[in-house]
């Protein structure tokens, strides 16, 4: 799994970077909108819509990460790891999103943000929803507006 950590992202018309108001940090980005490559997608994008939906980024070719994007994800992998621990949901999406997010931390590469990300956790507690779906209607605003 390659995904790609980087401030470039690409076609001007394509490229998003996804902020949540009211947090300093951009939460990631996404090359292409336009080009999902999730598992199941064409059942949830409509054909040269963009796509808004948050919860399946961490699966998708077309998401990159910065250094902002490092507290959002150490939050979203404490979540899954209580939630396979209470509901034990062997095979589901959540094991292989945990599995992805701690490849990705373990190929960061940089302890020292790593750490400081840690820090701004504690000082800014709940970064995400639990589930990430209900982010996607921010998304969907902005495209609307």
């Amino acid at each position: 799994r390659d995904l790609v950590r980087s401030r470039g992202l690409g076609d001007v018309y394509k490229r998003q970077v996804f902020h949540i108001p009211g947090h300093e940090n951009d939460l990631w980005g996404c090359s292409d909108q336009y080009n999902p490559t999730w598992h199941g997608h064409e059942s949830h994008v409509r054909k040269e819509s963009k796509c808004c939906k948050i919860s399946k980024c961490i699966f998708c070719q077309q998401v990159r990460l910065f250094d902002d994007s490092v507290p959002y994800l150490l939050t979203r992998q404490d979540y899954l790891i209580a939630a396979l621990d209470i509901n034990e949901h062997n095979g589901s999406d959540l094991v292989e999103e945990q599995e992805i997010i701690r490849s990705i931390l373990d190929d960061w590469d940089d302890d020292d943000l790593i750490k400081e990300s840690a820090r701004f956790i504690r000082r800014n507690p709940n970064l995400l929803p639990s589930n990430l779906d209900d982010l996607q209607i921010i998304f969907e605003d902005e495209e609307s507006a």
